[in-house]
């Protein structure tokens, strides 16, 4: 690897994390890739990597990309003095004041979060810029069938709050005419609750940790999704897959706020909500409407182009 032509990526992954993070940087990496760019990763958090380590490994690199909360502020503060790296900041809540480099928030409606910019930083945000993985770059048109009859239902690497259980119990006893529903189970999952009606009921399958070309598929597959409200929102909009979202975390706020401002996303509540089934079944009875799902993913695809890791690396070139 030629390091002066090379781009370090900083970020976390694991239970109670999720995945978010490594999927947009994975993203990235692509993109940098498809340039000549090569990228090493760090994967870790606070008290993983001590900060000589950081400080030795991104001495070596051009471009440091972090996508990460763990690391403290005041180390982070230090790590991104090298006056001659180009640093990317990966950034959903604008937690600190950048006096220098690229900030990337490709969260819809993420100009309003980051009000205040600083001269000497470029800003990148919207979902013009969010970076989602090279087999989301390019996909077909979705044909929107007259009935619903295939389901997916994904909550990332790790579904923290064990909804998946409930959401097929309620699915499967409410729609009879449902032929199929996938359900992707993340490799952080420490325990799925199925019973065994469910695992020999043939139209349910299991898919474990896919790689994002199969998820793709799947997505492209499916009449509508249930998902919670983080990274994977913006590839099932990419596919223009109609999605009833449920918030499984504070973090995901804005991304929940801006699609159902966007009209894409039916919104069945937050995951301890009393009303959540009730929301949930309320939601896939309005999209049996095939002109409403139709209308659903449009909005979805109207948002993600699938070029905004494409646009982030382009970017990082102008600066070399």
């Amino acid at each position: 690897m030629n390091r002066k032509n090379s781009a370090l990526v900083i970020t976390e992954t694991g239970k109670n994390i999720g995945i978010g993070h490594q999927m947009r940087c994975q993203a990235i990496a692509q993109a940098l890739d498809e340039i000549g760019i090569k990228t090493e990763w760090m994967i870790g958090g606070s008290g993983q990597i001590n900060e000589d380590t950081y400080f030795e490994t991104i001495a070596k690199h051009r471009v440091v990309i972090f996508d990460t909360y763990l690391i403290d502020p005041k180390i982070y503060s230090r790590l991104t003095k090298f006056s001659e790296k180009i640093y990317v900041h990966i950034d959903d809540n604008a937690r600190q004041n950048y006096l220098s480099g690229i900030v990337v928030n490709g969260t819809i409606g993420a100009e309003k979060i980051f009000k205040t910019q600083y001269k000497g930083v470029t800003y990148l945000l919207g979902t013009k810029y969010i970076p989602i993985r090279k087999s989301f770059w390019d996909v077909l048109p979705k044909a929107y069938k007259k009935n619903i009859e295939n389901v997916l239902i994904t909550f990332g690497g790790d579904d923290i709050r064990r909804l998946t259980s409930r959401i097929v119990r309620w699915i499967v006893a409410e729609n009879k005419e449902i032929k199929t529903i996938n359900i992707v189970v993340g490799k952080y999952f420490k325990k799925i609750e199925y019973s065994r009606r469910w695992i020999s009921d043939q139209k349910i399958k299991l898919w474990y940790n896919v790689d994002e070309y199969k998820m793709k598929n799947l997505m492209e597959a499916a009449d509508i999704a249930v998902s919670a409200g983080g990274q994977t929102l913006y590839e099932l909009a990419r596919t223009g897959t109609p999605t009833i979202a449920i918030k499984v975390a504070d973090n995901q706020n804005n991304n929940i706020v801006g699609w159902r401002n966007a009209d894409y996303i039916e919104y069945a509540g937050m995951w301890d909500s009393k009303k959540l089934k009730i929301n949930l079944l309320s939601g896939l009875n309005k999209l049996r409407d095939p002109d409403f799902r139709r209308v659903k993913g449009t909005m979805g695809r109207n948002r993600v182009d699938g070029q905004g890791a494409r646009r982030i690396a382009e970017i990082i070139m102008r600066f070399q």
